[in-house]
Formats: structure tokens, C-alpha cells, sequence
């Protein structure tokens, strides 16, 4: 890698198998081939935190799965951006699959469908809107990522984090009532959504200590654990999104 450019750290072996001590190696696990269902999508959320709790702190998916999605599927267009919303906030950020349609295959091969995310969902669409939020995100969580990364390599403890490893003293997390929903590090909360069509979406919030409270990310609502809340998903763009941050004095706690 030295010789194209590349340093330590700047590069990483994306494998089928992988064990204690090999993200110390650059190397990181993914779920494989896997099917583009809703089912899938909602595996992977416990997927990824069993495997960060086996100390492989490095995984991700195919974002929209691999085998079946279809782009002009009005289902799967409403899968890909809730599996790039997923996506965003797993270790490592990536899309990949094979998909129905797209360019016929020429003297190289088959092109196994679009991937380009302005061919999954048309730019200026709701669709692109949301995918493009996410991605926007991810790229200025680029410094805390880094920071998880190196953290885990050092200590593995997992990037993606399940609710009671985060919240040991919660009984909600700890009988993993919330299973269905993590933190990325310790400072992001996410639930993900993993149905079609829908409007609203439960997230569990635990009681924060230390002066901090929770920041729903799409309209700065602060919320007050501990408690049951349900987020409107009615717009796709959103989804149950918190931020955990110091109160300052001039923050108000209002209910979402």
C-alpha cells in the first residue's frame, strides 16, 4: 500500500471471516450477501451488535442488502434510504449490491445493476433528499468516527454499541427491551426504522446523568429520559435520531 500512496490507517482488508485482534490488523467484517428485505435490515441491527460484542468492533452491511433489490420497486426505494439511514451510523458507511436493471453488459461483463446513489433515487426526489442528509452527516461525523475507530482497535470496545452496554444501570437496556435500537459511540442514539410505509417509530431513552440530555437530531427538540417516545417517520427523512450532549444555560427541556 506504501508504494501507491497509501500510509497505515488509511486502508482496510474488508473480509468474510474475521476474529479477536483482527481489526488491529485493518481488517473489517461484513454480514455478506445478504437479501434486500426489511427483514434483513431489522437482523442486522442486532447482527451488529453481537458481533461488536464478540470483539470484532469493525462491521457493516451492504447498504439496500445485495441480492434482489430492484430501483424502480416503490418498496425498495423506501428500503434503500431506511438502510442508508441505518448505514450512516454502523462502523464503516457502505454501499454495495446487486441490482435489478441498469446498464446491459458489455465486452467486460455484466454491470449487476445501478449503484450510484443519484441512479437509486432520482436527485431532487424525496428519496435522494433523505440518502443525501445521511451521507452529509456521516461526512461531518469524520473526526468522531476516527476517534471511535481508534478506540476500539485500542481497547475493543465496539464502535456501535448496544443500549445496555452504554447504560448498564437501566433495566429497560439491560433486559434488552431496546435491542432494536443502539448508540454509535456514546454520544449518537439511533433506532432505525425497518418497515415500509411507516408514519411513526418507538425509541427507548434512558435518564442521562452527568449534566447531559438528549437532542433530537432533526429539529433540536430536547427530550427528557427515561421513557418510551414515538417519533414521526411520516416524512422518510426522519428517523429516531438523539444526541447526547452537555445542558447548557440556556437550553429548555421540552417533550418531543
Amino acid at each position: 500500500m506504501h508504494s501507491i500512496g497509501t500510509t497505515d490507517g488509511q486502508f482496510f482488508v474488508l473480509s468474510r471471516n474475521a476474529w479477536l485482534g483482527t481489526a488491529s490488523h485493518g481488517a473489517a467484517l461484513w454480514s455478506g450477501d445478504i437479501g434486500s428485505s426489511w427483514d434483513e435490515l431489522r437482523l442486522a441491527i442486532t447482527a451488529g451488535q453481537g458481533v461488536g460484542m464478540s470483539g470484532i468492533p469493525l462491521w457493516t452491511t451492504d447498504i439496500g442488502g445485495y441480492h434482489g433489490g430492484d430501483p424502480r420497486s416503490p418498496d425498495f426505494q423506501q428500503l434503500i434510504v431506511r438502510w442508508f439511514q441505518f448505514g450512516a451510523f454502523c462502523p464503516i458507511f457502505r454501499l454495495h449490491g446487486h441490482r435489478a436493471g441498469g446498464p446491459p453488459a458489455d465486452h467486460c461483463g455484466p454491470t449487476n445493476g445501478d449503484n450510484e446513489v443519484w441512479n437509486l433515487a432520482a436527485e431532487g426526489t424525496v428519496h435522494y433528499s433523505a440518502i443525501a442528509a445521511v451521507m452529509r452527516l456521516r461526512e461531518d461525523l469524520r473526526d468522531y468516527v476516527q476517534r471511535l475507530n481508534n478506540e476500539s482497535v485500542a481497547t475493543g470496545v465496539p464502535m456501535m454499541r448496544p443500549m445496555f452496554l452504554e447504560f448498564p444501570g437501566d433495566a429497560v437496556c439491560v433486559n434488552n427491551s431496546a435491542e432494536q435500537q443502539f448508540m454509535l459511540g456514546d454520544a449518537w442514539l439511533v433506532a432505525p426504522v425497518v418497515a415500509a410505509n411507516a408514519s411513526s417509530w418507538p425509541v427507548y431513552l434512558p435518564a442521562l446523568s452527568g449534566n447531559h440530555q438528549w437532542v433530537y437530531w432533526w429539529n433540536q427538540t430536547v427530550v427528557q429520559g427515561p421513557g418510551w417516545f414515538t417519533v414521526d417517520t411520516g416524512n422518510i427523512a426522519e428517523f429516531p435520531l438523539f444526541f447526547r450532549r452537555p445542558v447548557t444555560d440556556v437550553d429548555i427541556d421540552i417533550g418531543l
